[in-house]
């Protein structure tokens, strides 16, 4: 069964934001836009990582938050090319990706390839979350990535696994 539109959108749980200063950032969601505080991930790296079927290393700062349900990741790269760094040379700082969760990683992004997107990005992040980014512009203006259980659109997609979204019960109390 394809993936459907409105199976993806029932995913969405996060809006994720590519930026120059994390700190610069979380200052001004928390003051501007009343998210009360993040959890911050300093020096990430992911294994089994390819960009444009290359083997890659990258090293990027990350941050978590919640406007109401919605998780919000702060991106900060520091080293290596991947969809990050490609975002913020060509459109500057702004929203990178939405994570859509998905049950199967595998099916759906063999099934957003049946239907035009192309794979950019993939990897492991922490002990088994994995991810990968599908860029949608070749069938519309917009990008989608995928991780083992998150899906993300903007210029990029991902796709993330359940892992991630307990963080929402524990950082929320």
């Amino acid at each position: 069964m394809l993936y459907s539109q409105s199976s993806l959108s029932e995913g969405v749980f996060q809006v994720a934001y590519v930026v120059h200063d994390i700190q610069v950032a979380q200052r001004f969601f928390n003051e501007t836009l009343g998210v009360p505080r993040f959890f911050v991930i300093e020096n990430i790296t992911f294994k089994e990582y390819t960009y444009r079927g290359q083997p890659v290393e990258c090293l990027q700062h990350v941050a978590f938050g919640y406007a109401g349900t919605m998780q919000i990741e702060l991106i900060q790269p520091l080293s290596g090319e991947n969809t990050v760094t490609e975002f913020l040379h060509q459109r500057g700082q702004g929203i990178h990706h939405l994570g859509i969760q998905v049950a199967d990683l595998d099916h759906a992004t063999h099934d957003m390839a049946e239907q035009g997107l192309v794979l950019v990005e993939s990897g492991v992040a922490g002990q088994a979350t994995r991810f990968a980014f599908l860029d949608t512009r070749a069938i519309s203006s917009w990008s989608i990535s995928t991780k083992t259980t998150r899906l993300c659109s903007s210029a990029f997609a991902v796709v993330t696994s359940k892992g991630w979204m307990s963080l929402y019960n524990i950082y929320t109390k």
